[in-house]
């Protein structure tokens, strides 16, 4: 008797009991649900377990982090932190990374070392990616020195891409004073630098 015959013979027996016997094919049914429900049920417990314990470990490790940045003296050791703050993708570091944006930028003409690369805070918060975008751009609208903006407003474009950035930064930019106002259309302007130099390399 081949595998489709044995099936289609369960699934005939399982027709006859339900005319015969509908009372004990519905209770029948109905604990082979539960069975699978309470299986099902354990499963979800175990994962959402590990998930805690993860998600655990994923703080506490982040925190060390953060905690250990300001003792740290050597730049290479800060930029070490600042990578693997970006690798946990911890939210709770975007504060320090913008704060720290500069910390082992290497000059374009000698590139970075991998895997940092050459603006390590910055690929940090791009791997981070959109939880970064309001604090940054609160960073932007507060004022700070050009290259540090220069370097947030690519991390946008990262993150959101060139247009979505810009629109997102012309919402910004509604109801707030001049001075504001001026550091978010510096951005802007840079993005549509960017735009227009993407439009030439693909004529």
């Amino acid at each position: 008797m081949g595998k489709g015959s044995v099936s289609s013979y369960s699934y005939y027996l399982i027709a006859l009991m339900a005319r015969r016997f509908p009372m004990r094919c519905i209770l029948f049914l109905a604990a082979l649900t539960m069975q699978a429900a309470l299986s099902f049920a354990a499963d979800t417990s175990t994962l959402e377990g590990n998930m805690d314990t993860i998600r655990s470990q994923y703080l506490e490790d982040g925190a060390k982090l953060i905690k250990s940045f300001p003792g740290t003296e050597a730049e290479s050791d800060r930029v070490k932190i600042i990578y693997t703050l970006g690798e946990l993708r911890f939210v709770g570091a975007i504060g320090l990374l913008i704060d720290n944006i500069k910390v082992g930028i290497v000059g374009a003409e000698r590139g970075g070392l991998a895997p940092y690369g050459s603006e390590p805070a910055a690929t940090a918060l791009a791997k981070i990616g959109s939880p970064s975008v309001h604090q940054i751009i609160a960073t932007i609208r507060v004022g700070l020195d050009n290259e540090s903006a220069e370097i947030l407003c690519n991390v946008l474009i990262d993150v959101l891409g060139a247009e979505t950035a810009k629109f997102t930064l012309q919402l910004a930019a509604r109801g707030i004073d001049n001075d504001e106002s001026q550091r978010l259309a510096k951005c802007i302007d840079q993005i549509d630098r960017f735009l227009t130099m993407q439009q030439r390399r693909n004529k």
